[in-house]
């Protein structure tokens, strides 16, 4: 649900508002701070939980090392 005054655009992931309350990413994407920068799709073999994720999780059988940035893609384990 956005705020009164806030427009939402999710085809082209442009999420702008008009108060100091920016909207959640919604399923499927991420933004690594809090604020109104803009939402980021989850890379590949990864997904997130819920609305307002600030990572995405790397799929069952996949994984991303700890020194890899949240915009990486996961890779599959041997």
């Amino acid at each position: 649900m956005t705020k009164r005054g806030a427009a939402v655009k999710y085809e082209r992931l442009d999420f702008s508002v008009m108060d100091d309350q920016a909207p959640a990413c919604p399923v499927g994407y991420f933004k690594s701070v809090y604020g109104s920068a803009p939402c980021s799709a989850c890379p590949s073999n990864s997904r997130t939980g819920q609305e307002g994720s600030l990572t995405c999780e790397c799929r069952s059988g996949f994984y991303r090392s700890a020194t890899d940035a949240n915009s990486s893609s996961c890779t599959r384990m041997l």
